[in-house]
Parts: C-alpha cells; structure tokens; sequence
C-alpha cells in the first residue's frame, strides 16, 4: 500500500522521476519491497491485488514461494481488494464517517479549507487527525499535519465505489473541487477536476492560465498530456491552447503539428477578432521557418505579425521583432538584426509584469545570439550573464540555450574549462527536459569544445549525434549546418581531408534554407579551409573570394575575419606579398576587437605565416604576439590538459575496464557485474536504439522468459556506478521505450582506434600514416572485452582483431623498406602470436632474417611454420613458400 501510494503521488503531482530514482525511492521508504515486487506491481495491471496476497499468505504463514506461487496466478482482478476494504474497513465505520470519506476520495492531497469545502462539513481537521491516528489508510504529508492523502488502494476503492453506486455525485463532486481550486487559483488541480467531471470547456480555461508557464519552464510533456486530452471543438474556442500546444511540438521536436497548430490558432484568433494572438500565431510560425533555413520566409511572416500586434501590447511586438531581427540580421546584414533585437528587448521591458522574468530573459539571451552573430563576444555574454540573473537558478529551456550560447566565446578566447562546464549545463538540462529542439545544438556545442580539446573521437561522436537528432526533427537547419561544418574540421585536424570535403559539399548540396544565411557562411568558409589543405590554392581562393562580398554584406565578421586570414596566407605563399599585407590587416581588424585568439591558433600553419608577415612589416600587436605564442611548433601538437568529470573513460581492447576520474570503477561499486557488462553492451552497440527486452535478452540469456526487473535494476546500478554528481548526466538514455548510449560523454579507446586507422588511410605521406598506424596498434591491448563472454559481441571482436591483424603487417612492411628490420621482426611476431597460420605471415618473417643475415632464425621460421601446418592441418607449406625458402638460403649462402 505504502509503495502504490508513492507511485499515485509521483503520477498526481506530475513530478519527473527517472525510473533508477523510482526505484531508489521506493525501496528507501518501503521496508521489506524487494525488486521483485516491485516490477511486478509496475508490470500487473492490478499489482496491488497481488501485494495484498503476499501479505495474506505471509500471515497465514504460508512462505516466500507460496506467495510467488500464488501472485503468478492472479488474473489482475480486484475482487479480492475491493471485498477485503469493504468488509474490514468501510462497513465499520459510522455513516457520517462513510459519507466524508467518499465525498473526499476525489482529492488526491487534502487539508482542512478542502475538506470542508467538497465534504460541506466544518470539522475536517478534526475528522482528517481521527483518521490517521486510528490507521485509517492516511497519511500526513508534513510535519504540521495540514495536508494529507489516502493511500492510493484505498482511495481507488472509495473512488470505484462512488462510479459503481452514486455516479452522479461523484461527477458533482468533481465539478465542485474543480469550482475550489479554480477559486484558489490552483489551475493544475481544478483542470484535472473539470476533466474528470466531463466538463473540458472548464478545464481548457483553466490551461490557458498555466500553460505558457508550462512551455517557459520546460515542462512540455506534462502540457502535451494534459491539452491532448482535450477535444478539438474546445481547443478551437480557446485558441491560446493551441498556440502553446504548438509551442509543445516544437519543444519535442515535431515541426509538422507545431506548424498545423500555430495555423490553426490563427484562425481561431482571426475568427475571435483577437489581434495579438493572431500576431503571436504568425510569429511562431516565423520561428519555425527560421528553423528551417527559410529566411525570407521567415522575414516576411515576422513583418505580417509585427504589423498585426496592437502597439499597447507591448509583449507581442517584442515577440514580433524579436523574429524579424533573427531572419533580417540574416538577410539584410547583422547590425540591422541587432538593432531590431534592441528594440525588441526595449518592448519587452515596457511590457512590465506582462512579462515573466523568465519570458525577459528570453529575449536577453536572443539579443546575445545575435551580438555573437553580429561578432560582439563580449556583449553576447553580458546579456547572456544578465539572463540569467533575471532567472538565477531555473531548470528551464532559456538556461539550457544561454549555456549553450556562452560556449563559443569562452572557448574562442582560451577559456577550455569554462567552456565546458557550459556545454555540459546546456546538454544536461536539455536532456533533462527532453527538449528535443535544443539537443542538437547543445551537442554541437559539446563537439566544438572537444576538437579544441584534443578529444577527436569523442568529439566527433557528439558531432555525429548532433547531426543524426537535427536530421531527425527536420527543423534543426541552423545546427545541422553548423554541425557539420565543426565535423568537417575534426576530421581535417585528423588528417582525413577527403572525407571532410565530402562530407562539407554534401552538406551544402542537399541544403534547401537560404543560400547567404550565417550558418551556410560558416560551412563554405570551412570547404575553402579544406580545399587550402588539400592544396588546391586556385579554388580555396576562388571559394575564399566568393566569401568576401556575402560576409561584408551581412557582416558576419569573425567567419569574415577566418576569410580573410585565408586569402592572406594565399597571397604570402604564392609571392604577392603586398595583398597577404592588406587582407592580413583586414582580418585583423575584425578579430582583434573580439579577443577570440583561439580562432586563429586552429589555423596553425597559417596563422603562423599570416602573423610572422605582420611583425615582419612592422604590424605586431598584442593579438599577434599571443596567437604566435601560443601556436604550436611544426613538430609538436597542442596538449591540452583539462578535467572532465563527466567523461566516463572506457577500455574495451583487452579486459573491460571503467575509468571515472582518473580512478577505475570497482566490482564493489558496480554492485553487480550484470551492471558493468549491460554498459559493454550498450557501448558495443552505441550507435543503436536498442529495446529494453532486446538488451534482456543479450545479458540474460540464460534466463529467458523473466520480467525486465533485472534489466531496470542493472540499468539503476550502472547509472548509479557513473554517478559523480547531483544532478548527474543519465548517459544511458531512454526515448520511446528504446534506449541508447550518450556516446559523447565516453572516451572510448575504441573510437579512437577506428580514428587512427582511418587517419591513417587518409594519409597521403607513409611517415604520417605510420604514425597513426603506432597509435592505433598501442590502443590494442587485447582482444575485443576478452574478459567477457557473449554472442554478441563477437563479431565486433573479430572485426579489430583483423584491423590489427592489417595494422601490424602494414607498419611491418613499412619498416622493412625503410631497413629498420628488427621493429619489423617485432611486429611480425605479435602478428603471428593472433594467427599462426597464416603463411604469407611467416614468409614475410623469413624474408626479414635473411635481410638480418640470420641463417638460424630463418631455418627456425620455417621449421616453425612446416610444423604448425602439420600439427592444425595435416599439410605441408605450399610450393611458392619452399622455393622462396631455397631461394633465400641460397642467397644467404652467397
């Protein structure tokens, strides 16, 4: 009963636990609730049926199994409940007693003014103490005894007994306290009231008093619930409804029905006569054409709703200018936008209290968007900082975008740790949230700092995770762009140019927004970035050419500023020395206001030839100087050391191990090894969505059949492993009953082998592709999780081995040519330690002892591999492997 009345609590009061904190709670504030009986009542439709014949059997003395015995029988009935309250409890008691308990079942928390009210009585206080004290199914739920609540059984019971004999009192009922609370202001409460009473035209007047609040605060699950149990005929009379409801796709993520319900909206609005809403309507729908890519779309939409809000409504025009300063500032030029956003957030401070302080921040924090847009850092974070000190502490969807706006400066101007503590507060609060419309940027952001970073792999996995989310909501252009702009850059910095140019151009040829927009700027600058490292100069210089007039235009002035450097590095190297001078001074004049010297400092080579020509000329400055002391010799890479103490720090080649602030993870804390081997599981297929009972099945396979109360329960105790802090990062997520890996939050060795060979591939120069050849073949430290055994994972283990397998014999042969033949020996054997078999593998190793004039080793290695042929396989070598073997016996012999 205890632990029912738990759960009708969480479900009443709409509180947002994760399952791992359910379970925790409930088995903290229940003794004796095993796991067990917990799944159960979570998996039975009528699970408290089954609770109250544990307890049955249990006094009757029957043990342990009976009970199991007898819950596996129960069809989910309620009869034994209802004849058991009934006959013990409710019978028993007087009359008036009955009456005042019926007549207050509908209230799922309860205090004097309540009681009074609904049960028209004038001593509740009095009736609410005797109940408690007399063990009555209440309980107070604070110390100074004003409020109470049934437990959940039991007030079920009173509530079926009431639809079973006096329906009509009930509905009444309903009506009243919805009548209560609506006088108390309590929207919430009197809206659940009116609904169940049949009565859904009251209820919607009541949403529209919470449900902005609802959308501000990122509560949009709660509010999809609540306004999708409203029918459409009621929706349509209170059209602010279905502006919010628009607001809430859009917060989850589903363009098309926010789409279809801000036009429905303005069509109520229209009908209405309602000016404002219909002003509110169109510039939402600006937003979502913004969203898109579609500026002039979006333009024109923000122009209709700025000319249709009222001038005394001095929120709405904020609204209105707000848009059209993200859609002008694109298309007109950026000083325009931020000009127009000024003017917005001036608007809303006229507005006064029709604002929330939340809904003020808002616009402080667009303003700042478009200072960064617009290549003012500074201003970006100041208004930032001012919002959120107007909403200091608020778990709300504008923290998570000011967090994610106040990453860039930070890390532009050096500040690597600041930055990141950013990019995790916008992930986390995000994902806490489920604001699907933000995830992409916030893993965007989360990207952008590891590749400066030095975290390639993991960098590139938030990157990618970005644009898979982007790609899905549809609406998403902006961060999708710019997501693979960051990506390209990452895969540049490793070395592997081909696949950025592929992936920068496919990016833009598929792109269907606005061909000058900011975000589309920033991609092409980086394609002209990778055709100067592919060194193609006439077209870098001819894309770096194209870039000039659109960034003067639209002042789009730090990407400018990259532009800029680039075609001043152009001109140096290939001798036009007096132009380099000129579109030096040019970026310089555009970056040097803003600080960001990390900009510059990821140009490397360039930044270096660019900035030795300016003090050359005599042009040095303080921005000079610190870019030149910062960039790294030719020979050396930036390390940057930083402490991430979110990053979980996995070794998958050779034993499974977990690494959690530099110290690994112990058996003791994993609880369980089911825990630890359901995360090698998850990390093995970290690219999936994968089904709670398809990953049952994969741990527990011996135990087919059972419920997914193991699973839930390892799932609790490996995020419990990971936990660090409060709140913590879920890092094992769950969306629509499938749940996947928060791969960016992993450094997963791995990764960064596939990494390394893939750079290696890329190489053009065998030097530099036997270098990350070394990298990836130091990251092997043994099979695949070789101390875990499962199906699944061997194929991914016979997948690295074969890659290492190659790596050792490439790296063996590039050795070989470059006559350092005892490495080459080296690696050969640990080749041969994986397989034995392999023949060409030992004629390579014969071919090295007789470059080494080692007659014995290569006697050796022969009779090693006639032997090994023999014993596995009853043959002998082949032909071609003998005549190579005389041959080089002869030639030794010489």
């Amino acid at each position: 009963l205890r632990a029912r009345g738990i759960l009708s609590e969480l479900r009443t009061n709409d509180l947002r636990f994760r399952e791992d904190e359910v379970t925790e709670l409930m088995l903290h504030e229940v003794p004796g609730l095993s796991l067990e009986s917990l799944s159960l009542m979570n998996e039975k439709t009528e699970g408290w049926a089954a609770a109250l014949q544990i307890v049955r059997s249990s006094l009757s003395g029957a043990d342990a199994q009976v009970a199991s015995d007898v819950i596996s029988s129960l069809s989910g009935s309620q009869r034994f409940v209802f004849e058991y309250l009934t006959e013990e409890v409710f019978r028993r008691q007087p009359p008036e007693r009955q009456q005042f308990l019926l007549h207050t079942a509908v209230l799922a928390q309860m205090d004097t003014a309540s009681c009074n009210a609904i049960a028209q009585v004038n001593d509740a206080q009095q009736v609410l103490e005797q109940l408690e004290e007399q063990n009555l199914f209440v309980t107070s739920l604070d110390p100074q005894r004003q409020w109470y609540r049934y437990h959940f059984l039991f007030r079920e019971f009173l509530l079926s007994k009431l639809r079973r004999d006096q329906p009509d009192v009930l509905k009444q009922l309903e009506i009243d306290a919805g009548h209560y609370y609506e006088a108390q202001a309590e929207w919430e409460s009197a809206f659940q009231h009116y609904l169940l009473s049949g009565d859904p035209a009251s209820a919607a007047r009541c949403a529209c008093n919470f449900a902005a609040d609802y959308v501000e605060r990122g509560r949009a699950e709660a509010l999809h619930r609540y306004l999708s149990s409203l029918p459409h005929e009621v929706m349509i009379v209170f059209p602010e409804l279905l502006l919010q409801h628009g607001n809430v796709h859009r917060r989850m993520g589903k363009a098309g029905l926010a789409v279809s319900a801000y036009e429905k909206a303005q069509d109520a609005f229209t009908n209405q006569g309602d000016a404002s809403g219909v002003s509110r309507s169109l510039t939402r729908l600006a937003e979502v054409e913004r969203s898109q890519g579609n500026y002039h779309a979006a333009e024109e939409l923000a122009t209709q709703a700025l000319k249709a809000a009222p001038n005394k409504d001095h929120a709405c025009r904020a609204e209105a200018l707000m848009a059209l300063a993200k859609s002008t500032g694109f298309l007109t030029g950026m000083d325009r936008g931020r000009s127009l956003a000024e003017q917005a957030v001036e608007e809303s401070r006229l507005a006064g209290d029709g604002l929330t302080p939340l809904a003020r921040a808002s616009f402080l924090q667009s303003l700042g968007q478009i200072c960064w847009w617009s290549g003012d850092p500074q201003a970006a974070v100041e208004y930032t900082q001012e919002a959120l000190r107007l909403a200091p502490d608020e778990l709300s969807p504008m923290a998570a975008q000011a967090y994610i706006l106040l990453v860039s400066p930070h890390l532009y101007w050096r500040e690597f740790q600041v930055a990141l503590r950013y990019a995790e507060q916008g992930l986390g609060i995000a994902q806490t949230l489920h604001l699907n419309e933000l995830l992409p940027a916030a893993y965007t952001a989360l990207g952008n700092v590891l590749t400066r970073l030095g975290e390639m792999a993991r960098a590139e996995s938030a990157l990618k995770q970005s644009l898979e989310l982007a790609g899905q909501l549809g609406t998403a252009s902006y961060e999708q762009i710019m997501a693979t702009g960051y990506l390209a850059l990452n895969l540049c910095s490793q070395g592997r140019v081909d696949d950025a140019w592929q992936l920068a151009e496919g990016a833009l040829w598929v792109y269907r927004g606005h061909p000058d927009a900011y975000e589309v700027y920033v991609c092409r600058s980086v394609l002209a970035d990778i055709a100067l490292d592919k060194g193609m100069l006439d077209r870098a210089e001819e894309l770096y050419q194209e870039l000039v007039e659109v960034g003067e235009r639209r002042q789009f002035r730090i990407p400018l500023s990259l532009v800029y450097l680039g075609l001043a590095y152009i001109h140096l190297v290939t001798e036009r020395p007096q132009a380099g001078i000129h579109f030096a001074n040019r970026a310089l004049q555009l970056i040097e206001p803003t600080k960001a010297f990390q900009l510059f400092i990821d140009q490397g080579e360039r930044s270096r030839v660019v900035c030795n020509a300016l003090v050359e000329a005599g042009q040095s400055t303080q921005f000079v100087e610190r870019v030149l002391e910062n960039l790294p010799t030719p020979r050396r890479k930036t390390v940057i050391s930083f402490t991430d103490p979110s990053a979980i720090v996995v070794q998958c080649l050779g034993n499974f191990k977990v690494n959690l602030g530099g110290l690994e993870i112990t058996q003791e804390r994993w609880v369980s090894s089911k825990a630890r081997d359901l995360l090698a599981y998850f990390v093995t297929f970290r690219g999936d969505h994968i089904p709670a009972e398809k990953a049952f099945e994969a741990i527990w396979a011996e135990k087919p059949g059972r419920g997914l109360t193991a699973f839930h329960t390892a799932l609790s105790r490996l995020r419990n492993a990971l936990k660090t802090q409060d709140p913590a990062p879920r890092y094992v997520l769950v969306e629509a009953g499938e749940y996947h890996l928060d791969s960016a939050r992993f450094k997963i060795d791995v990764d960064e082998f596939d990494a390394a060979l893939a750079n290696a591939r890329a190489a053009t120069d065998t030097d530099v592709a036997a270098s990350w050849i070394d990298q990836a073949i130091d990251l092997y430290q043994g099979e695949y999780l070789q101390n875990l055994y499962y199906d699944w994972l061997f194929p991914e283990r016979r997948r690295l081995s074969q890659e290492y397998l190659g790596m050792l014999r490439q790296l063996a042969d590039y050795h070989f040519t470059h006559e350092r033949f005892t490495r080459s020996l080296d690696l050969l054997h640990r080749a041969l330690r994986m397989d034995n078999l392999l023949e060409d593998l030992h004629c390579q190793v014969m071919r090295v002892y007789s470059a080494l004039g080692d007659r014995a080793g290569l006697v050796r290695q022969y009779q090693e591999l006639s032997d090994v042929l023999a014993s596995e396989m009853g043959i002998e070598p082949l032909p071609t492997t003998k005549k190579l073997y005389d041959r080089l016996m002869v030639g030794m012999t010489e």
